[in-house]
C-alpha cells in the first residue's frame, strides 16, 4: 500500500467519524432542547424561583468606570475631605457648607492647584 493511499484511507476514515460526530451532536442537541422545554415548564407550573432551584446568580460583570477613582472637583473648606461630584449623594460637609451660605463655587478645586 503506498503513502497515498494510507493517506486517501485515513482521510476518508476522519471523515466518516466527523459526521457521525455530527450526527451524534445534533441528536444530544435535540435531547437537551426536549429537556430544557420540560424544566421550563415545570418550573412554571410550580412557580420555581431561581434561588430555589440554586442556580447562579447573572451578575454584570463591573465596568471599568464603576471601580475608578476620580479626580476630586470639591474640597471641604473646613477640613481635608475631597468629593470628585460624582455619585448619588452630596457628602454630608458638602451640603452643610452650602446650608451655611458657603457656594459650590468657592468649594470646587481650581485646576493646577494641589490639595
Amino acid at each position: 500500500m503506498s503513502e497515498s493511499t494510507d493517506l486517501s484511507a485515513l482521510k476518508a476514515r476522519l471523515e466518516d467519524v466527523e459526521a457521525r460526530q455530527a450526527i451524534l451532536d445534533a441528536e444530544k442537541n435535540a435531547i437537551r432542547e426536549e429537556i430544557l422545554k420540560e424544566c421550563a415548564s415545570l418550573c412554571a407550573k410550580f412557580r420555581f424561583t431561581a434561588r430555589e432551584l440554586r442556580l447562579p446568580s447573572e451578575v454584570k460583570p463591573r465596568s471599568a468606570v464603576s471601580g475608578a477613582a476620580f479626580a476630586p472637583k470639591y474640597k471641604n473648606p473646613d477640613g481635608p475631605e475631597t468629593w470628585s461630584g460624582r455619585g448619588g449623594r452630596k457628602p454630608v460637609w458638602f451640603t452643610e457648607a452650602m446650608a451655611r451660605g458657603i457656594p459650590e463655587e468657592a468649594m470646587r478645586i481650581k485646576p493646577g492647584t494641589v490639595e
